[in-house]
C-alpha cells in the first residue's frame, strides 16, 4: 500500500496505481521562507510590522496565505527577497517577491484574507528587555 509512492518534483502527480492524483492548484502546499529581507518604500505600518514579524518567524506558510499577506506588503515594500523552498532541500532564491506574480497573485475565487480578529485578542510584539507581566 505505501510501497514505492513517487511524488514528481513539483508536487502535483504520484504514482499510485488505483487511485493515482493530480493536483489542479497549489492551495494546499506550504513554504519555508529564509532569509526573509523588505526594503520599505516609506515606513510601514503597524500591521505590516506585524505581517513581517509573522513571515521571518513562521515555519511553513500556505501558499494562498503568503500570496495575500504579500499582496498588502508589496503596495509600500519596494524589495521582498527571501529563498523559498518547499521540501527544506532545494531553495529558490528569489530577488523580489513582488515582481514574481505566482507569489502576489491570490486566487479572487477563494479568499483567503486575513483579518483582526474580533474575540478581543490582540498580537503584541514584545520589545526587547519588557517583561511579558508588563503586556
Amino acid at each position: 500500500m505505501f510501497s514505492n509512492l513517487r511524488l514528481s518534483p513539483n508536487g502535483q502527480l504520484n504514482n499510485h496505481l488505483v487511485t493515482g492524483q493530480f493536483r489542479i492548484s497549489d492551495l494546499g502546499t506550504y513554504l519555508n521562507l529564509k532569509e526573509l529581507s523588505i526594503i520599505w518604500s516609506s515606513p510601514p505600518s503597524r500591521i505590516e510590522e506585524e505581517k513581517e514579524l509573522f513571515l521571518k518567524k513562521a515555519r511553513w506558510v500556505n501558499t494562498e496565505a503568503l500570496r495575500w499577506i504579500l499582496k498588502s506588503i508589496c503596495n509600500r515594500a519596494e524589495i521582498i527577497s527571501a529563498s523559498v523552498t518547499q521540501d527544506l532541500l532545494t531553495y529558490q532564491r528569489i530577488n523580489n517577491l513582488c515582481e514574481a506574480t505566482s507569489y502576489v497573485t491570490p486566487h479572487w475565487l477563494i479568499p483567503i484574507q486575513l483579518y483582526p480578529p474580533n474575540d478581543g485578542y490582540e498580537l503584541k510584539l514584545i520589545e526587547p528587555g519588557l517583561n511579558r507581566e508588563n503586556l
